[in-house]
């Protein structure tokens, strides 16, 4: 029996070591063993796939250049949805989308300049965000990094708790932001921080997201020094905030920051519909 294990153990660790060696050599992980850019992308695509089946609508299914304007701008066709109005409404391909599927749902036509926004991404990693939820927060900012770069926007994301942990700045792929999965929360949380921080060099009409669980904690008068800071950030960029299983005060700080920000606050209770709500929140920035 023992000779049979200790077998077992040995042809294991040899399929093991044969895997490792398959995916290094096809650029999914490194020697070390460690996630590679390739891996990301794929991972990326699999989560986008899977979210455009649960919330159809947001995602656009036709586009197409406008020649007559420039090419700056584009026409695109989608299914309506939040955020939407009906005025947009294109009731002559919603009947042939009826005609041809035999489903009743509106289509409305868009136009948008293709002109690379920016955005800021500001993400909470304090002690709170611990466990399921810093796990749901990367896969969402995956994600999110694969539409924003898709789309040839320009992408920074700022990882802070009561100090600026780590940034990324005119992130270009995923190899950028690999070492955002070896990120561990700790500390406290301090949003007015990262606020006056990104004031240094935040361009006008940059959209800023803040996806965070706490109130503003570290210091003296954190709220207070919160609400200034969204302010002064709020008169020249978009500031929108997703809350992750925010309490009645935490809540209405945050509708304060969206207010001065003219932004949008979306509350998860679900830890599963960050990455959803992260991406509807980026798609409606941009129409």
């Amino acid at each position: 029996k023992e000779d049979k294990d200790e077998r077992f153990k040995r042809e294991l660790k040899k399929a093991l070591n044969r895997i490792k060696e398959i995916l290094v050599k096809e650029g999914y992980i490194d020697e070390k063993g460690e996630i590679k850019e390739k891996s990301l992308k794929i991972y990326s695509k699999e989560i986008l796939g899977n979210i455009e089946k649960e919330i159809p609508g947001i995602f656009e299914y036709g586009k197409y250049p406008s020649f007559i304007v420039g090419n700056d701008e584009e026409f695109y066709k989608k299914y309506f949805s939040i955020g939407d109005k009906y005025s947009k409404i294109d009731p002559k391909e919603t009947i042939r989308k009826y005609l041809r599927y035999g489903e009743i749902r509106f289509v409305v036509e868009e136009k948008r300049e293709n002109k690379g926004g920016r955005y800021i991404i500001l993400l909470d990693v304090s002690g709170s965000m611990i466990g399921d939820k810093i796990f749901e927060a990367k896969k969402a900012l995956i994600v999110l990094t694969e539409k924003i770069l898709e789309d040839h926007n320009l992408l920074d994301i700022i990882l802070f708790n009561d100090k600026i942990l780590k940034e990324y700045r005119n992130i270009k792929g995923f190899e950028d932001i690999i070492d955002i999965l070896r990120i561990v929360p700790n500390g406290s949380t301090d949003i007015s921080l990262v606020l006056e921080y990104i004031l240094n060099f935040v361009e006008e009409r940059s959209h800023i997201i803040l996806i965070t669980d706490a109130l503003p904690t570290y210091g003296e008068k954190p709220v207070q020094r919160t609400l200034e800071a969204a302010k002064k950030l709020g008169s020249i960029c978009y500031i929108s905030v997703i809350g992750i299983r925010l309490d009645k005060e935490g809540e209405e700080i945050a509708k304060q920051i969206v207010k001065y920000g003219n932004g949008r606050l979306f509350i998860v209770k679900n830890l599963e519909d960050l990455k959803k709500v992260i991406l509807l929140e980026y798609e409606l920035s941009r129409q």
